[in-house]
């Protein structure tokens, strides 16, 4: 969604408010994390600001010329799998398209990105939608933000950091290079694919021109099903919180552990997460239980069934017991069919019969 970050600026508390103009009003800034748009905003930045709020880390993401169909397949994924009207999804979605089209007219795009998998995604989709040199504005730049001095364990956050920040790291800007441009148009064609094999040998091109994504790739691909077991890293890592730490609710069970011990390279929000735990429990053969006490998806009380203790011992396989139907980018893996899997053992991709 597109906003005015002077407008925003008239509507925030004065003490609130730093000096400075660190961009003109001729700049696109464009982030993940809506966040980020209110810190700009009392910083002093100027320009507009684009939300992307779709995260392609779950659910299609075919490779489609057609750009509005491609617009209705994640809408009806939002709708189905978060709760959100799926025509108000397909409406900012496609708004978000013609911001996109129209971004040449300003004089700077600015690309603020976190070291995270959803954050990579998205960016690499960037780059191939402006990997056409008539797309783009004059100036090109980008950030990827992996840590900043004092904040102790840097947790998927540039828009929780302090308003001071902003200008620091505006300081820490690169214009993008064709090189750039067409490594990310690669990796975004990799991961649409309908197989992961491309997006594997993407994460093992030496010195790549994005360096600061490949470990967020590399983490992404462990969201394929393992070889051992069939869970992707973070179910197995839900399942071992829960093992390790007991019964608990849900919003414990996110933010206290998964998010801040548990995951190497925190990515989701609490609504793809929810997603995790709902497939966890919504099957033939559950790995978890969760009691439905309260509206509110926190509340959720979540514990370890005896299936899901064997899943952690390798002494069961979730595919032996349940119907498959996930999505990996553009690699549809579904039961009755080939699977793509995660070997980490060997650290690579393996297809099998299910």
């Amino acid at each position: 969604m597109l906003n005015s970050l002077a407008k925003l600026r008239q509507q925030l508390p004065t003490d609130t408010i730093q000096g400075g103009d660190f961009a003109d009003a001729r700049t696109l800034h464009i982030s993940c994390d809506n966040d980020l748009m209110h810190k700009l905003a009392a910083a002093g930045f100027g320009g507009d600001f684009l939300s992307l709020a779709d995260a392609y880390t779950q659910g299609p993401v075919p490779a489609l010329n057609n750009q509005e169909g491609f617009i209705r397949i994640r809408a009806t994924f939002i709708r189905t799998n978060n709760g959100r009207n799926q025509q108000q999804a397909f409406a900012e979605l496609s708004n978000d398209l013609q911001t996109l089209e129209t971004a040449r007219n300003y004089a700077r795009i600015a690309f603020w990105f976190e070291h995270n998998a959803s954050d990579a995604l998205a960016f690499v989709k960037m780059l191939h939608f402006f990997s056409d040199p008539a797309k783009r504005a004059p100036l090109m730049q980008c950030v990827c933000v992996s840590d900043y001095p004092g904040a102790q364990g840097f947790n998927n956050g540039i828009g929780l950091l302090p308003t001071e920040a902003m200008p620091a790291l505006w300081k820490q800007f690169q214009p993008l290079s064709e090189e750039q441009f067409a490594f990310g148009k690669l990796c975004w064609q990799a991961y649409t694919s309908a197989t992961p094999e491309a997006f594997a040998h993407v994460m093992a091109v030496e010195n790549p021109p994005l360096p600061t994504i490949i470990p967020a790739l590399q983490r992404h691909i462990r969201e394929l099903p393992w070889i051992t077991n069939g869970l992707n890293l973070s179910e197995h890592m839900t399942l071992q919180i829960l093992s390790d730490h007991g019964r608990q609710n849900a919003a414990s069970l996110f933010y206290r552990w998964y998010n801040k011990v548990y995951e190497p390279l925190p990515f989701m929000a609490d609504s793809s997460y929810w997603l995790v735990l709902e497939q966890l429990a919504n099957a033939p053969r559950p790995a978890i239980r969760l009691i439905k006490g309260s509206a509110q998806k926190t509340d959720w009380l979540v514990s370890l069934t005896e299936f899901g203790q064997q899943l952690l011992r390798k002494q069961g396989h979730w595919l032996d017991k349940n119907p498959y139907d996930r999505w990996f980018g553009g690699t549809h893996n579904h039961s009755n069919h080939a699977i793509w899997y995660w070997d980490n053992a060997a650290r690579n991709i393996v297809c099998t019969l299910s």
